[in-house]
C-alpha cells in the first residue's frame, strides 16, 4: 500500500510542474482517480488550472501525460469539495479576480467552465488560447470508447515467468533471420498467435521444413520488441519510433491483432513534429483508424505541419488524411528514357 507521502509528491510536482521529476517519481501502480487530499479535485483538474494562470504551457504536455497514464477526463469531484482556483491581473488583483469551483465538474466541464468565464474579455485572450490547446491536448490522448479493449491485472510473477519462458533460448525452435542477425523463438507460441504464421509452419514450405523465416526488410529489435509484446505485454528495453513501426509492420503482416492494437496505442503517445510522418503513412496504410485519428488532431495543432501540408511537402496519403488532394501540375514530371 502507497504511503501519503508517497501521494503528495505527484501532487506537490504536479504543481510545481515537473514533467520529468513526475514520470521519474510517480509510484508504481499510483492511483490515476486519486482526488487532491484538501482541495478534492481531480488530477486533470489540478493539470488545467495550474497551467491556467500564466498561462504555462509547460503544462499542456502535463495534461497529455496525465490523460495517457490513466487520469479520467470524465472523473467528477464530490458535490461535497469545497475547492476552488483563482486568477487576477497582477495590476488589478481586487478587481479583475475570477474564481470557478471545483465541485461536481470534471476536467472537460471545468475547462469548459473556465472558457464561459473568460469568453469576450480581451485582456485574457492567452489564458483562453491555452484552454483550447489544454482540450485539445485531452482530446487528442484519450482513446474512443470504442478502442477500449477489456485488460485484467497481471501478477508481476506472471510477466517474470513468460520472460523467462521467451528468454530460455535452449527451447527456441523457430529462428527470424533478419537483416542484422537471428532471432529465435518458440514455434507453437508463434503458431498459436498468427494464422499466418501457422500456415507457413505446418506447410511443407521452406519454412516448414526449415523452421527459418527470413525477414531481410526488419531487424533483430524490432522482431525481439515483436516477441516480447507477444509473450508478456510488455519489454525491458528503450525503443525508437521505427523500431516500433517495424514490428508493427510484422504484427500486421502475421495478423495478431491484439499486438497490432498494443502497438497502436503505443504510437498515439510518439505523434510529433519529426515523427508524424512515418505514423501517419503506417497508420493509412494499415487502415489504423485510432492512430489515424490521432494524426489528425495532432497535424491539426501543429505549426510544422500545416505548413509542410500547405506547400504540398507531405506525402499523398498523408495529405489525403486532411482533405489535401495532391495536384498533377506540382508532382515531378516523369523521366524519360530514350531509345
Amino acid at each position: 500500500m502507497k504511503s501519503a507521502d508517497e501521494n503528495q509528491i505527484v501532487w506537490d510536482l504536479l504543481e510545481w510542474g515537473n514533467l520529468e521529476a513526475l514520470k521519474k517519481f510517480t509510484p508504481e501502480n499510483f492511483d490515476w482517480r486519486a482526488l487532491h487530499p484538501t482541495e478534492k479535485n481531480t488530477l486533470l483538474m489540478e493539470g488545467v488550472a495550474c497551467g491556467l494562470a500564466g498561462p504555462n504551457e509547460a503544462y499542456l504536455d502535463i495534461i497529455e501525460w496525465l490523460v495517457r497514464s490513466g487520469a479520467d477526463a470524465a472523473q467528477r469531484t464530490p458535490t461535497s469539495s469545497q475547492g476552488n482556483y483563482s486568477i487576477w491581473l497582477i495590476e488589478d488583483p481586487d478587481k479583475t479576480k475570477l474564481t470557478v469551483a471545483y465541485k461536481g465538474h470534471s476536467a472537460i466541464s471545468y475547462l469548459l467552465a473556465w472558457k464561459r468565464e473568460l469568453q469576450d474579455k480581451a485582456e485574457w485572450s492567452e489564458n483562453l488560447a491555452y484552454l483550447d490547446k489544454a482540450l485539445s491536448r485531452i482530446t487528442l490522448a484519450t482513446r474512443p470508447r470504442s478502442s477500449l479493449r477489456p485488460k485484467v491485472a497481471v501478477d508481476s510473477s506472471i510477466v517474470e515467468l513468460w520472460e523467462k519462458i521467451l528468454d530460455a533460448t535452449a527451447s527456441h525452435n523457430l529462428t527470424f533471420e533478419t537483416a542484422d542477425g537471428p532471432v529465435t523463438a518458440h514455434a507453437h507460441v508463434l503458431m498459436e498467435a498468427s494464422p499466418v504464421l501457422k500456415a507457413m509452419l505446418d506447410s511443407s514450405m521452406q519454412e516448414g521444413e526449415s523452421r527459418k523465416i527470413r525477414l531481410e526488410d526488419s531487424c533483430t529489435r524490432a522482431v525481439s520488441l515483436f516477441l516480447e509484446t507477444l509473450y508478456t505485454c510488455s519489454t525491458r528495453s528503450d525503443f525508437k519510433c521505427q523500431t516500433l513501426l517495424m514490428a508493427l509492420d510484422l504484427a500486421h503482416r502475421w495478423q495478431v491483432y491484439g499486438v497490432v492494437t498494443i502497438f497502436s496505442e503505443v504510437l498515439q503517445g510518439m505523434i510529433c513534429d519529426e515523427t508524424f510522418v512515418a505514423i501517419a503513412e503506417a497508420a493509412v496504410l494499415k487502415d489504423l483508424d485510432f492512430v489515424k485519428k490521432a494524426c489528425q488532431n495532432f497535424g491539426q495543432e501543429s505549426r510544422s505541419v500545416q505548413e509542410r501540408l500547405k506547400k504540398g511537402l507531405l506525402p499523398k496519403q498523408v495529405q489525403d488524411l486532411f482533405g489535401q488532394k495532391v495536384s498533377p501540375l506540382t508532382s515531378e514530371p516523369k523521366k524519360r528514357r530514350r531509345f
